[in-house]
């Protein structure tokens, strides 16, 4: 289910809805007024995927049986504040989801602490379209990649799409593949990088490491421009998989 008018009906349709297995939820009508204040939180007890466009939704929501959590990040929105409100969902919520999808800029501490804090998320998805992208792409590569102050070997699939990069991300994206496939749990077996605005070819180097690592059993995508934009509204933000 589509969910598109104002909150106060956003809601009220909720409400009346508390079987509802799929929801999106887009303030788009009422974004410039305030937030009311939260109340008791609306159950949707057999929710399994839940998508927001802006992260005060979920100050909203109860949602015990999630399995998959989108968030549509604001432009001019606190990574702090979206970190509170996903945490205290999470945790009013009692839920153990699987997958986190972030679109748009959230720090790569920030989502470093979610993950640690919840180690039932397995995947994460990041795409960011914004001017700084490639920085932000290459922070979250680097807190990927082993050894690092946050392992979080529980993760075993990520996805990482940018609008802005160039060739020199690969190396990193292959450095984190590499630094990980040998954790003795549940390493990491899947990884998807999507170049939106342009065809950007790897380097024979980083061809050959590519072809190791996919001889090894490693799940590697690599998508550019059209292709990846239809892979990230079709698969990762508007289709549910």
């Amino acid at each position: 289910m589509n969910l598109t008018p104002p909150w106060d009906i956003h809601c009220e349709l909720l409400k009346s809805l508390p079987n509802l297995q799929e929801v999106r939820i887009l303030r788009d009508f009422d974004d410039d007024e305030d937030w009311p204040e939260p109340g008791e939180p609306i159950s949707l007890v057999r929710l399994r995927r839940l998508y927001v466009n802006d992260p005060p939704c979920l100050d909203y929501l109860r949602v015990p049986s999630l399995e998959e959590v989108r968030i549509g990040i604001v432009i001019d929105r606190d990574s702090a504040e979206t970190c509170r409100s996903l945490d205290c969902f999470l945790m009013r919520s009692a839920c153990s989801p699987r997958r986190l999808c972030i679109h748009g800029l959230l720090n790569a501490q920030s989502t470093s602490t979610i993950l640690q804090k919840y180690p039932s998320f397995t995947q994460i998805v990041v795409t960011d379209e914004g001017e700084d992208d490639e920085e932000t792409l290459s922070n979250f590569l680097t807190l990927f990649t082993l050894p690092s102050a946050f392992p979080l070997p529980h993760i075993t699939e990520v996805g990482f799409a940018c609008q802005n990069a160039d060739a020199n991300l690969y190396p990193l994206f292959l450095d984190m593949m590499d630094s990980r496939r040998n954790l003795e749990k549940r390493p990491l077996h899947v990884a998807e990088f999507l170049f939106l605005n342009a065809r950007l070819d790897p380097d024979p180097r980083s061809v050959a490491r590519i072809d190791t690592l996919r001889a090894e059993g490693l799940h590697i995508s690599i998508l550019s421009e059209g292709v990846a934009r239809y892979r990230m509204d079709q698969s990762l933000f508007k289709a549910w998989t």
